[in-house]
C-alpha cells in the first residue's frame, strides 16, 4: 500500500464519520498531513466576531438604561411611601381638629 492510497482512505474514512470533514483542507498528500479550515469558514468566523463586537456597546448600554430605570422605580417607591405616611398624618390631624371644635 503506498502513502497516498492511505491518506485517500483515510480521508474517505472522515468524510463518512464526520458530516463536516469536507470543510477542511488537506496541506499535504503524507498521512501525518494537517487539515485547516477552509477560508469561508474562517470568514464568517470573523464576521460573527464583528458582529458581536459592533452589539456588545448597544447591549451595555441597554444594562444601563435598566439599572436606571430600576434607581427610578426604587425611589418612586420611597416616595409614594412617604406619601401615604403624609397622607394619613393629614386625616389624623384633621380628625384631631374637628374632635377639638365640636368640644
Amino acid at each position: 500500500m503506498n502513502r497516498l492510497g492511505q491518506v485517500l482512505r483515510r480521508r474517505a474514512h472522515l468524510d463518512r464519520q464526520h458530516a463536516f470533514a469536507d470543510q477542511f483542507a488537506l496541506l499535504s498528500k503524507a498521512p501525518k498531513g494537517v487539515f485547516l479550515p477552509q477560508p469561508a469558514l474562517t470568514e464568517r468566523a470573523e464576521k460573527l466576531v464583528l458582529q458581536v463586537e459592533t452589539a456588545l456597546p448597544n447591549i451595555l448600554s441597554l444594562t444601563n438604561d435598566a439599572c436606571t430605570v430600576l434607581t427610578n422605580a426604587s425611589v418612586l417607591v420611597v416616595n409614594l411611601k412617604m406619601l401615604g405616611q403624609i397622607s394619613r398624618l393629614v386625616v389624623d390631624t384633621d380628625n384631631l381638629v374637628q374632635g377639638l371644635k365640636k368640644h
